[in-house]
């Protein structure tokens, strides 16, 4: 990929604006693990996006587009061992440029993943270091529950908290039967709620 043709490279002047990491999700757990690195030339950051052979990641000063650096790269023993949308990084910024490198991964508390099928079976990270997953789901003729209770596992295995959103209650004169339904199979771990769908009047 030719980075200064792609529209990756474009940095807003809003994506430069300084920010509390707190609101990224930087908490004690993560501050206390990136002081001891004792690398006081990194700054963290939070991949907020992932594409090929480049990484977006956030920071308190603003937003870099990232490369991993080759030391990590040739340490790492599989996909679980790169960056992932949602991981915290320690990089190495470089301002003039809207670049940075990441150095290192910071330990992940949680992590949402599924197995990919094929000769061997691989494991494809969708995100990390969540705290809520919204499960989200219709209650019209495309209602599943056993596809709500897959997803639900893929969350309880994460250590994340899901929570099911049931929409078009108002298409379906049995939601509350669904959302029991539902209930039924969410370990009591999680919130259920069903909405209803506000459809266009022509």
């Amino acid at each position: 990929m030719h980075v200064e043709d792609s529209k990756y490279n474009k940095t807003r002047c809003e994506d430069l604006l300084p920010c509390d990491l707190r609101h990224l999700g930087w908490n004690s757990f993560f501050e206390k693990e990136f002081l001891g690195l004792n690398r006081p030339s990194l700054a963290p950051a939070r991949v907020v996006e992932e594409f090929k052979g480049w990484h977006r990641v956030r920071t308190a000063q603003g937003e870099y587009l990232a490369k991993i650096a080759g030391r990590v790269r040739y340490e790492a023993e599989d996909r679980d061992d790169l960056p992932a949308v949602g991981d915290w990084v320690g990089i190495t910024p470089r301002p003039e440029g809207g670049r940075a490198r990441i150095e290192c991964i910071l330990s992940r508390r949680t992590k949402l993943s599924r197995k990919v099928a094929g000769r061997e079976q691989s494991e494809q990270i969708m995100a990390t270091n969540l705290d809520t997953v919204f499960v989200v789901g219709s209650l019209n003729r495309e209602f599943n529950a056993r596809r709500i209770e897959r997803y639900l596992t893929l969350v309880y295995e994460s250590g994340a908290r899901p929570v099911v959103l049931l929409n078009k209650a108002d298409l379906c004169p049995g939601s509350s039967i669904a959302a029991t339904t539902v209930e039924g199979i969410a370990l009591g771990g999680s919130g259920v709620a069903a909405r209803a769908s506000r459809a266009r009047r022509g």
